[in-house]
């Protein structure tokens, strides 16, 4: 998995260490469950590897693949353990990660990179295509009337190519992995009874996750939003991964939300709308694009 004559070797995650995995990313203050890093695996077995030391995982990467008009490997969970930093690990686990999708013949490498990440990956040739911003609060309805229920949640091959539309690559394996793990499907339909807007929401360690969200119409999302809440209840904690611009940020107040981390969308080589094109709301997470 490392590129040849590396430093740390990093292998795939196997299923008893995935506690250990889940560790990590607690250190480091994230909202992963088991449920995200098991996702990740049967997404990509041989993409989500670790490097352990002591018994324990002290570092990891994952790369998840889509397929379309372009091949994307997309990169997340580069964790390091506190105790093990400034040794060059996280650096090894980012080229075994672009060894991997090299090895996989994918055309184009993304993540989104905090400030302090930004500069490592330029480094590596890695390009800023969007600005992306994570919303978190405590839910209430927008204040517009009670929202309606959704519809009954489609065929999930028709949410798929619903959503190929918009961003461009096959996520069925992710839509399907995302039902077996949990995840609740909220769609709304046109008065023609054709899907207008989904969404996935899932429990996370320390708040709901609300994404990806595809609506091509601006006017979905405020309902979109209050079907969530309605699913949530008032109160409890969300948080939703948004391309600038995608949302309006006053529809994302008016549901309690506010913006509590700033990110860029990365690729190499450049691209453009990688995941997050027109029509592409929220995000499925930093982790997976």
């Amino acid at each position: 998995m490392n590129p040849p004559g590396s430093g740390p070797q990093f292998r795939p995650l196997l299923p008893g260490e995935v506690p250990s995995a889940l560790r990590l990313s607690r250190l480091a203050g994230w909202n992963q469950t088991e449920a995200d890093w098991e996702r990740l695996v049967r997404l990509n077995p041989a993409g989500v590897c670790v490097w352990r030391d002591q018994e324990e995982v002290r570092a990891s990467f994952s790369v998840t693949p889509y397929q379309g008009t372009q091949r994307i490997g997309w990169i997340g969970m580069i964790l390091v353990d506190p105790a093990f930093r400034n040794r060059g690990i996280g650096s090894a686990a980012l080229a075994a990660a672009l060894h991997h999708i090299r090895e996989q013949g994918l055309d184009l490498a993304g993540l989104d990179a905090t400030d302090l990440g930004e500069p490592v990956y330029r480094k590596h040739g890695f390009v800023s295509i969007r600005p992306m911003t994570r919303w978190r609060g405590r839910l209430k309805f927008g204040g517009g009337p009670l929202p309606d229920s959704p519809c009954a949640p489609p065929p999930l091959e028709a949410v798929a190519a619903f959503d190929q539309r918009c961003s461009g690559v096959d996520r069925s394996p992710l839509f399907h992995h995302l039902l077996q793990s949990g995840a609740r499907l909220l769609a709304l339909k046109e008065e023609t009874g054709d899907l207008a807007a989904f969404g996935f929401l899932r429990p996370g360690r320390e708040a709901w996750q609300l994404g990806p969200v595809v609506a091509p119409r601006e006017s979905r999302i405020p309902p979109l939003f209050d079907a969530v809440v309605q699913l949530v209840g008032e109160g409890n904690e969300c948080l939703c991964d948004v391309p600038d611009g995608a949302i309006p940020q006053d529809q994302l107040r008016a549901v309690g939300m506010e913006a509590s981390r700033h990110l860029q969308r990365m690729t190499l080589p450049a691209g453009r709308d990688v995941l997050c094109g027109p029509g592409i709301r929220c995000v499925s997470a930093f982790e997976m694009g």
